[in-house]
């Protein structure tokens, strides 16, 4: 089934250097939608639109939560894929923006919706300072439009088209199991690294140029529908969260969250005592910041900046010109990579399904927290 639809979309434009996909957590995996069960939750599995999401009840008939296939998904590009001896396609993908289903258009023999990305909060908050700042008047929709123009405008740097399987290409499509060595995947996975051949200056520069995102009926986003998918469940905020806002906690800012985290990482490392760590991931550390002593990872981006590399392996460290809610939003995503996400249910997906910058690192912060506590317990427990 899988294979078929990349091969549709592979094969409906093969001249293309890269192929959009979307993708959609769904419970059990395929398998879900393969079963015979005449269960009465079976329809919660089905592809819908977030409208009719919401009408599906929320608890199961003994009370627990009802499982379905998720309406906040993935935008995913495909930039380089490989044909199999068996049939099936290895494929490289990028997971760029997460969206949400609109409506769906078809389910056999493979699904198809309508979507609408799906900014975070301070990405439209950007933009209304933004416009605010140069006196340009304009409504929320287009607020909304140029925040998601804005983050695409931005793919040219934050995402290297030009990274590609280090697999054999000779087009006989009869790839081997035995031709792919995971060392040399562990070398893309799982981080994209930023573009060499861009930079900030010069997508700040188009920004700059910039003419309105032009909005007509067809690809006009619903209005406030941020609100909409938050009030619906779609998208809800990190409880824990909530209640320091409603206690009036001002000192939660999103610049406070990403250095409390990178101070956390910093810890983590060393009580795990991982002798690696990715250098995409160490390359968004904050420029021209103050760290408390004994912070390592300051002195491991610079040494690594002065190592004598290839230009194509330099190590890459973001510099101040990149805006800061662009980092934050990359740190937001990334840094659960260390928190083993396959140990911890539904990570991914839970993520995705927080509407802010803030309320992530804030959740990132939190099981790093909740680590360093079980941390000091299991060391208490070893030494008595």
């Amino acid at each position: 089934k899988y294979t078929h639809m990349f091969e549709s979309i592979i094969r409906s434009n093969p001249d293309r250097k890269s192929w959009y996909v979307g993708h959609l957590f769904l419970p059990g995996g395929s398998k879900t939608l393969d079963s015979k069960t005449d269960d009465s939750n079976s329809g919660n599995f089905r592809l819908s639109g977030w409208k009719d999401a919401k009408k599906l009840s929320i608890f199961d008939d003994s009370g627990g939560i009802t499982q379905r296939s998720a309406v906040i998904g993935t935008l995913l590009r495909i930039v380089d894929f490989r044909r199999m001896n068996d049939g099936k396609l290895l494929l490289l993908v990028q997971a760029l923006e997460r969206f949400v289903v609109v409506r769906a258009r078809q389910e056999t023999p493979f699904s198809i919706a309508d979507v609408q990305i799906i900014p975070d909060e301070e990405e439209v908050e950007w933009q209304q300072q933004y416009f605010s700042s140069i006196n340009e008047s304009i409504t929320k929709t287009e607020f909304f439009t140029d925040a998601v123009a804005e983050s695409f405008r931005w793919h040219e740097y934050e995402y290297d088209e030009r990274v590609r399987l280090s697999v054999r290409n000779d087009e006989k499509d009869d790839l081997r199991s035995t031709d792919i060595s995971g060392v040399d995947l562990k070398r893309i996975l799982p981080f994209v690294p930023y573009s060499s051949t861009s930079s900030p200056k010069h997508i700040i520069g188009q920004r700059n140029k910039r003419e309105a995102v032009p909005v007509n009926n067809m690809n006009r986003p619903e209005d406030e529908i941020l609100l909409q998918i938050k009030e619906a469940g779609m998208l809800r905020e990190v409880p824990t969260l909530s209640l320091e806002d409603l206690i009036g906690n001002r000192s939660l800012t999103t610049d406070h969250l990403e250095k409390s985290i990178w101070i956390f990482i910093d810890k983590y490392l060393r009580i795990k005592e991982m002798p690696y760590m990715p250098e995409e991931l160490l390359g968004l550390l904050p420029p021209n910041q103050s760290w408390p002593t004994g912070f390592c990872l300051e002195k491991l981006a610079n040494s690594k900046l002065l190592e004598n590399r290839v230009p194509s392996k330099k190590f890459f460290r973001v510099t101040n010109d990149y805006p800061a809610h662009r980092r934050q939003k990359r740190l937001s995503f990334a840094a659960s990579s260390l928190l083993e996400p396959s140990r911890i249910d539904g990570l991914r997906q839970s993520m995705l399904e927080i509407p802010s910058t803030r309320g992530r690192l804030w959740s990132v912060l939190e099981k790093f927290e909740i680590y360093h506590i079980k941390n000091k317990i299991d060391e208490k427990s070893n030494r008595q």
